[in-house]
This record gives structure tokens, C-alpha cells and sequence, in this order.
């Protein structure tokens, strides 16, 4: 019976596995269970000539800009668009595990220790 060594850059690559099956199969989930939607009739008041207009008057267009920026970011969080945002994030977060444990040295190689009798 052989024992693994498991060292740091073997844990933080299973990690990033896990990260990655599980955000992917989250996303795919909340993808088809979205509901759709039936339309563009909705009247959204927040995005009306009127609203813009007094936006832009009372506070510049600095102002416009952050009204654009903040019913865009509110709108990563509903629906089909939360499916993108959790797999997007599930891909940078474990790219960037997997990226991070790449670089890092091997425990048994860099300790300066024997490597262990079989």
C-alpha cells in the first residue's frame, strides 16, 4: 500500500478543481432554472427619457454615469445574468489558484530534505 505525500501545491490544485465543477455546475443550474423573460413590456421608470433627463439636470452627467453603472451592477444579480457572474467568477477564481500553484515550489523538492524512502 503506497502512501501519497500530499503537499501545498497539491491541495490548492484540488481546491481550484473543486472551485471550477462546483461554480460551473452552479452556473449551468441557475441558468436553466432562470425564468424567462416575457418581454420588454415592463415599464421601468429608472430608465426613462424623464428620469434621465432630470438625472443629467440635477447632478451632470457624472451622475447619469453612475445611475447607468449601478442598475448595471444590480443587474448581475438576476437571472440569466447571475448564471454568467458565478461562472465567470468560478473560472478567474480557480485560473488564479491554479496559476498560484503552478508558481509555488514543491515542499519535498525545496525543503532540503531527503526524499522519502518507498
Amino acid at each position: 500500500m503506497s502512501k501519497t505525500n500530499w503537499d501545498r501545491k497539491n491541495y490548492l490544485q484540488l481546491i481550484a478543481a473543486v472551485i471550477l465543477v462546483v461554480g460551473l455546475a452552479s452556473a449551468v443550474m441557475i441558468y436553466f432554472a432562470a425564468v424567462k423573460a416575457e418581454g420588454n413590456d415592463a415599464y421601468d421608470p429608472y430608465m426613462s427619457k424623464s428620469y434621465r433627463h432630470n438625472i443629467r439636470l440635477y447632478g451632470g452627467k457624472m451622475t447619469l454615469l453612475a445611475n447607468d453603472l449601478h442598475y448595471w451592477f444590480l443587474s448581475l444579480w438576476e437571472g440569466e445574468q447571475l448564471a454568467y457572474t458565478i461562472g465567470w467568477g468560478s473560472v478567474l477564481i480557480s485560473g488564479g489558484l491554479f496559476w498560484i500553484a503552478r508558481h509555488m515550489r514543491s515542499e519535498r523538492k525545496g525543503s532540503g530534505q531527503p526524499p522519502p524512502e518507498a
